[in-house]
């Protein structure tokens, strides 16, 4: 890392030859021209990476150095793109009277874009809004790539006007929750040479991105959301379609520019292709579906309520994982009954296998497994190899999780957020030599252990790129004018906030990944800002208040589930509400009088339970998720797919009958403190607003026709009717 790279240490000589100097700070710069203008003030210190130290020259400073922030190759990149603006303005981009002045404009001014000259090629202003990004993990990742963007540049001057409109991409995204919800995702494509042990003739580099046009957008869920063809010409990608707001599989064919959706593909999580490439399998609606890449009717395989992963093998098997915890499972690709076929060995504290990957020859799957002593954190689980012919397993790998094969001999797997590559022995089953870095800041969920990455059997490789983590979420008020008040917290993996009883407190999970399926409980008090951690075991999420607001409950998950609560600030040690549970439960609400939980309880279908003290658990509603008890106790609100598509219902605690409250798609449903007005989230669109109806008190329930709250809550990641949300509404309902 350079550290100091600016016009003085960019030499360019007579014959063309451009060097540049003083790599690694040896000594400050200086200069015996008697200059004493401050883009040339010469470095403040050179204490190397230590954070906490700034090292540079303050007018070509990234952000990130600025601050004293410990820094990687990115912060020449931020310096290369604020030389490259000043050679196409003729103008210095931060300047002040005193080094404290510029440092000042470096975090706080935004780069004026629209200062480059209009003729510019468009390539070159994307080019400019990547570099100049102010979160190094949004900024452009590799120097080598702007000299491709560069080089396209001057060979194609003009560009069609869809492109030119994407140029602006990456400054937009640093606008979202978590600058992921851009039109624009980088995907880059191909790396041949590393994927092969044998020497090849060197092939040209082919390196691109693949662009969402209109209103699409990535669908960031635990499960891996790309997936090439075995002949690497196609690109399948889960991404949220902008009628119908549900997630669907689109394609890229890469000899073509359109992303096409595959119709039959609606709720599509995780996908993979058939050996052949002429059909794709994916899970959707707590099934394992296949559809032919043309789109069409699918086909139902199997039940698979939690998947984590599958891939098809060229005799018609599809290994996959049906659920959160436990073994693989095969079926054959035209249905049937499946049967198990590797199975966990608890004994040694495994708790999961998942995203299998095999041989072109389908002879070896790989698939991480997880464990008992660290359930959310995968860069400690394992990769497996398995002989299908044997039934021999080994472990392979170790701090190591979604491994591909890029070739029967070589083996891609990731490890916190970066690609390495390792020789394999297939007869075997063992690693050879030693794993090699193949690329950085690769987009994942490492809650669930899902790469945002693909091979294909050609040697391509498309990622996304930039790390996924929760670590930028921001806890934010919104009133009903749609004016929002960001809380004053330092970012990080917040989920699941829900207001207490007499809305002046917060009670969220603070955890990482996605989903946030790990993590602890903690409480923030809004009027003195205090905030302190409830629990400390790193598997306790999905907080719910009791209706005095004294205590909170919360699902703590290791090798099994159990519901505990504990007094809400602290001052108590938990106690079980539930029975330990095989199968993932989720607190969700608790009655007006305090005696009975309603939990969601996931097993082959998400259905409802309710249990009171001192008394069992029974059933409430089969095929339904996040029940809410009215505030007097009489009601209970959630969602269902009960009319073919996901709506909200409101049904008595005791007694018969039930009432649709939403006439679409609807879920999360939450009620006001008094009682009389009940809210939920229209889901059949991208923006999903926040709708409310009105309530009548009275023997039988009654409600009004929906209305719009909110605009939209597309950036709390409300996807469908799984447990859980990431927002709520405060009991005065104005919040």
């Amino acid at each position: 890392v350079h550290r100091d790279l600016k016009p003085a240490n960019i030499k360019l000589y007579d014959d063309g030859t451009v060097k540049v100097l003083d790599f690694g700070l040896a000594k400050a710069w200086e200069t015996d021209s008697g200059d004493s203008s401050l883009s040339l003030s010469p470095t403040v210190t050179r204490h190397a990476t230590m954070e906490g130290v700034i090292l540079g020259t303050a007018a070509y400073m990234s952000p990130d150095q600025a601050r004293g922030k410990k820094v990687d190759r990115r912060a020449d990149i931020w310096a290369f793109g604020v030389v490259l603006w000043e050679m196409l303005t003729g103008c210095k981009l931060f300047e002040g009277d005193t080094v404290s002045d510029v440092l000042a404009s470096v975090l706080k001014e935004t780069p004026n874009l629209d200062a480059v000259p209009d003729d510019a090629p468009p390539a070159l202003h994307r080019l400019l809004a990547r570099c100049l990004e102010r979160e190094p993990k949004n900024r452009l990742q590799w120097i080598g790539d702007a000299r491709l963007e560069l080089a396209e540049a001057l060979q194609s001057p003009t560009e069609p006007d869809d492109r030119q409109e994407a140029a602006g991409w990456s400054s937009k995204r640093s606008h979202a929750l978590l600058g992921w919800f851009a039109a624009v995702a980088a995907l880059a494509l191909a790396v041949v040479i590393w994927l092969r042990p044998a020497p090849l003739p060197v092939q040209p580099l082919a390196r691109f991105t693949v662009t969402l046009h209109g209103e699409h957008s990535l669908s960031f869920i635990d499960q891996p959301i790309l997936a090439l063809s075995p002949d690497g010409r196609t690109l399948a990608m889960t991404a949220t379609d902008a009628e119908t707001g549900r997630d669907m599989v689109f394609l890229r064919h890469l000899d073509r520019n359109e992303v096409v959706p595959v119709g039959g593909t609606e709720g599509a999580g995780e996908m993979f292709f058939s050996p052949d490439g002429a059909s794709i399998a994916f899970f959707a609606d707590g099934k394992l579906k296949t559809v032919s890449v043309n789109g069409g009717s699918e086909v139902n395989i199997a039940d698979t309520p939690n998947p984590r992963g599958g891939v098809c093998l060229p005799d018609g098997t599809i290994v996959f994982s049906p659920e959160y915890a436990g073994g693989l499972w095969r079926v054959s690709d035209s249905g049937g009954e499946p049967e198990i076929m590797v199975d966990i060995d608890a004994e040694q504290g495994e708790r999961t296998y998942r995203f299998p990957d095999a041989t072109a020859d389908g002879e070896i799957v790989l698939f991480t497994i997880g464990s008992t002593d660290s359930p959310n954190d995968y860069d400690e689980a394992f990769i497996a190899a398995y002989s299908v012919k044997t039934g021999e397993r080994r472990n392979v790998i170790v701090r190591a999780n979604m491994a591909r094969f890029a070739s029967r001999d070589r083996i891609v797997f990731a490890r916190g957020g970066d690609l390495f590559a390792v020789g394999f022995d297939p007869e075997r089953l063992e690693t050879v030599g030693e794993a090699v870095p193949v690329l950085e800041d690769v987009g994942g969920d490492p809650s669930s252990g899902a790469g945002y990455f693909t091979l294909a059997d050609n040697g391509n490789i498309a990622w996304l790129a930039g790390a996924v983590t929760a670590a930028d979420t921001h806890l934010t008020i919104v009133d009903e004018d749609g004016a929002a008040q960001r809380l004053p917290l330092t970012p990080r993996g917040f989920h699941q906030p829900r207001f207490s009883p007499d809305g002046s407190r917060l009670a969220f999970t603070v955890g990482e990944g996605y989903s946030g399926v790990s993590g602890d409980v903690w409480v923030y008090t809004l009027a003195s800002e205090n905030l302190s951690r409830l629990t400390f075991g790193g598997n306790d999420l999905y907080p719910v208040w009791t209706p005095d607001g004294r205590d909170v409950a919360y699902l703590t998950y290791t090798s099994e589930a159990s519901i505990l609560v504990k007094a809400a600030d602290g001052s108590t040690a938990e106690k079980s509400l539930t029975p330990n549970d095989s199968a993932p439960i989720f607190p969700e609400s608790i009655s007006s009088d305090g005696r009975t939980l309603a939990y969601t309880r996931i097993s082959q279908t998400a259905d409802i339970f309710l249990i009171t003290q001192g008394e069992e658990a029974r059933p409430f509603e089969e095929m339904a998720s996040c029940p809410n008890f009215s505030p007097d106790g009489r009601w209970i609100a959630y969602s269902s797919p009960g009319s073919g598509t996901s709506s909200v219902f409101v049904r008595p605690v005791d007694g018969e009958g039930k009432w649709q409250v939403s006439p679409g798609l609807g879920g999360y449903p939450r009620w006001s403190g008094d009682g009389r007005r009940l809210y939920y989230i229209y889901i059949g669109t991208s923006k999903r607003p926040l709708m409310a109806v009105d309530v009548e008190p009275g023997e039988v329930f009654r409600a009004g026709a929906p209305k719009v709250v909110l605009e939209s809550l597309s950036g709390a990641f409300v996807t469908s009717t799984a447990p859980g949300t990431n927002w709520d509404v405060a009991p005065t309902g104005d919040r």
